[in-house]
């Protein structure tokens, strides 16, 4: 009964988890000033991932500090509407 019991609850926290990144990822592509390389960063490896980490990082500190966001990842935004537009 506990193994069911931790079944279900696992269950549920991953399909919690799958629609938080859907709906993040949906968000992301809402916003125009949004990053969209950042949709599915979920599925990186955990030495890409902490990278991106510290470039958020980094990029927190310096807003924080009074300086200009700069990109995450050293590149801007880019999505295909922007390149019908």
């Amino acid at each position: 009964m506990r193994d069911q019991t931790f079944f279900l609850i696992q269950n549920s926290q991953n399909r919690d988890a799958a629609a938080m990144h859907a709906k993040l990822d949906e968000l992301i592509f809402a916003v125009r000033k949004a990053d969209a390389a950042f949709i599915g960063i979920e599925h990186l490896t955990d030495h890409e991932l902490a990278a991106i980490l510290a470039e958020v990082e980094k990029r927190a500190s310096a807003i924080h500090a009074g300086h200009a966001a700069k990109p995450v990842r050293q590149r801007p935004a880019s999505r295909d509407d922007d390149l019908i537009e």
